[in-house]
């Protein structure tokens, strides 16, 4: 008995087939960039020049670890930037609220990265088993939530 396989190089694959989260993107700027294993990247309109030099953000969808709470979560993202190179970290925010009636936690900070000022935001938004981490990044003295805002209160988990 012999087995075969193939396959079709032409057929369009979607990386949300499996997802647990949808983003409607039709009233935002931030648009589908790509899908990197388990990471989806939003960035102004889905280009990829200049990518982190303008709003970006980044998806990360796992389950949810309820003996970590969300506030120690964002802070574990930060410390993980403070890894690949985020130095002179100042907070700016957080809050706990939600995002569609979904429990969520947001925390803000500002700081440097390959010597350029960046601004960087941490969201965690949980529904039973599942969990979003966000993360946002643009350069510049100021960070644009509502530009990440237009995206993220419109996002749907099953």
């Amino acid at each position: 008995m012999y087995l075969a396989a193939s396959y079709k190089k032409d057929i369009e694959i979607d990386p949300f087939a499996n997802t647990f989260f949808s983003f409607n993107d039709t009233e935002s700027e931030l648009k589908f960039m790509q899908a990197n294993a388990n990471m989806f990247i939003y960035t102004i309109n889905g280009s990829s020049d200049n990518q982190f030099e303008k709003p970006t953000l980044i998806v990360l969808p796992v389950p949810y670890d309820n003996m970590t709470s969300l506030k120690k979560m964002a802070e574990s993202m930060i410390e993980q930037f403070k890894g690949k190179g985020l130095t002179e970290v100042e907070e700016v925010s957080y809050s706990g609220d939600s995002v569609n009636g979904y429990n969520s936690y947001q925390k803000v900070v500002k700081g440097t990265m390959g010597g350029k000022k960046v601004n960087l935001f941490i969201k965690i938004i949980t529904k039973g088993d599942n969990q979003l981490i966000l993360q946002g990044l643009q350069s510049g003295e100021n960070l644009d939530l509502d530009k990440f805002n237009a995206l993220i209160n419109t996002v749907k988990m099953n």
